[in-house]
């Protein structure tokens, strides 16, 4: 993916919910750039007992993940 591309109904405060795959995600839309994680079941656990999901974008920006209350 190259060149700006505006993400489609995503603001700085919303996570979206598309569908699998990278032809979705390149409908979607990527910004300036984009960048793929997965997580793990035991990630997802963490985030159901509470706990937040941290990492690292272009080891420039971080981005942390909680389930919301």
């Amino acid at each position: 993916m190259t060149g700006f591309k505006t993400p489609k109904g995503l603001n700085d405060r919303e996570v979206v919910i598309i569908e699998a795959g990278e032809k979705a995600r390149e409908q979607h839309g990527c910004g300036w750039g984009s960048t793929f994680k997965t997580i793990t079941s035991e990630q997802i656990e963490a985030l159901l007992t509470g706990k937040q999901l941290a990492f690292s974008v272009m080891d420039e920006y971080v981005v942390f993940i909680e389930k919301e209350n």
